[in-house]
């Protein structure tokens, strides 16, 4: 058995709903060899954003796709044998503008915090503190602060993005987190505009691991695999070229200021 998933996902109202899990599926399931490998996605939900809870309580219906909440992080969408399997997580940004995220909801606020304290409440509560990797954010002083925090690798993980265009080679620090023994993972990262819906499950990483039965275990399960260095895994999917990268982040930027 293994697992097959995108550990960066976002949900926006705008996003195309209905079609979104008949999309989804086919980019996940490609990647299954056995009818027992299981799909998953992340749902990095931002301060400002309730895309688990608005899925979770069924405001964005899918005709043909069953969705039930089967534990406190933890949605299932089924259509027949089908299934994926939504987890919750959080996107934090430490007072350096360094983005974090992590499976299940933290306790207590965490805004705007040193990326330090952030890491080590993480730590505390055996939580994976996932740094992903986007355009220009690993430049400058962020990139010097990641660089020190990579020598204390416990709990860490390096999310690899679809928004690292073919071609572009593996960033410095990316590396560096390799050679350290630092597990990566891959995420789609779609955007918020109204098409990026289609890039969901486009980038994923497939664990070679069994995953326990009970439904609501998935979730902390994930969160120990994910930060388990022994686990096999391979990154698998499409990441765009430059000029479809380009496209991208400009509808992003523009549809941020509209």
């Amino acid at each position: 058995m293994a697992v097959i998933v995108d550990i960066h996902v976002h949900l926006h109202p705008f996003y195309e709903h209905v079609r979104l899990w008949d999309h989804t599926w086919r980019l996940l399931s490609q990647w299954r060899t056995s009818p027992s490998d299981l799909c998953l996605l992340c749902l990095m939900d931002a301060d400002d954003q309730t895309g688990f809870e608005s899925l979770a309580e069924g405001r964005w219906p899918s005709p043909e796709w069953k969705i039930a909440r089967i534990g406190v992080d933890v949605v299932q969408l089924s259509r027949g044998s089908d299934r994926i399997g939504v987890i919750a997580g959080r996107q934090l940004v430490s007072c350096e503008r360094i983005e974090v995220m992590t499976l299940g909801r933290p306790r207590g606020a965490i805004r705007g915090e040193p990326l330090a304290k952030i890491i080590e409440r993480l730590r505390d509560e055996q939580r994976p503190a996932i740094l992903p990797w986007a355009p220009g954010k690993w430049w400058g002083s962020r990139g010097q602060i990641l660089n020190r925090l990579l020598c204390s690798g416990e709990g860490l993980v390096v999310a690899d993005s679809s928004l690292r265009p073919r071609g572009y080679p593996v960033p410095a620090l990316m590396r560096r987190a390799m050679a350290l023994g630092i597990p990566v993972a891959a995420g789609s990262d779609p955007l918020c505009h109204p098409s990026e819906w289609i890039r969901i499950g486009s980038y994923v990483t497939r664990l070679a691991a069994p995953m326990p039965v009970a439904e609501a275990e998935w979730s902390s399960w994930l969160a120990s695999a994910l930060m388990d260095r022994s686990v096999k895994r391979e990154l698998l999917g499409r990441r765009p070229g430059w000029v479809e990268t380009f496209l991208r982040i400009l509808r992003h930027m523009r549809s941020r200021r509209s």
